[in-house]
C-alpha cells in the first residue's frame, strides 16, 4: 500500500508543529512529528492496524485512526487502489465533532 497525506492532513501537521515551536521548542516539534508520520508509515504493510472510528463510518470507506501521543491520525483504506490515505492529524483534546469538520 501507498501512504497518501491529504492536503488537511499536511496543513495540520504543521500547525501541530507551529504550535509545539511556540509553545516547547523546535526540537520537540520535531520529534513529535516524526513520531506521527512513523506511526502512519507502518500502515504500508499494516493497513488494517487501526480501529475503526465508528463516528465516522461511510458506507464505502471506513475511517480508521491510530493513536500517536495525544494526537489521531485518521485514515481510509482504498484497497482497489492499494492507497491509505491520511485525511487528518488530530489533538485529542479537542472537541470530536470538529475531527472531519474540514471534509464535510
Amino acid at each position: 500500500m501507498r501512504i497518501d497525506w491529504t492536503l488537511d492532513a499536511e496543513n495540520d501537521l504543521i500547525g501541530i508543529s507551529d504550535y509545539i515551536q511556540n509553545k516547547i521548542n523546535s526540537v520537540r516539534a520535531n520529534k513529535l512529528i516524526d513520531k506521527i508520520i512513523n506511526k502512519a508509515e507502518l500502515l504500508e504493510k499494516f493497513p488494517q492496524m487501526g480501529s475503526i472510528e465508528n463516528n465516522l463510518a461511510v458506507e464505502r470507506f471506513k475511517v480508521r485512526y491510530l493513536i500517536e501521543d495525544k494526537y489521531k491520525i485518521l485514515y481510509r483504506i482504498n484497497a482497489s487502489q492499494g492507497i491509505v490515505e491520511i485525511l487528518a492529524v488530530f489533538d485529542t483534546r479537542q472537541d470530536p465533532s470538529k475531527m472531519l469538520s474540514k471534509e464535510e
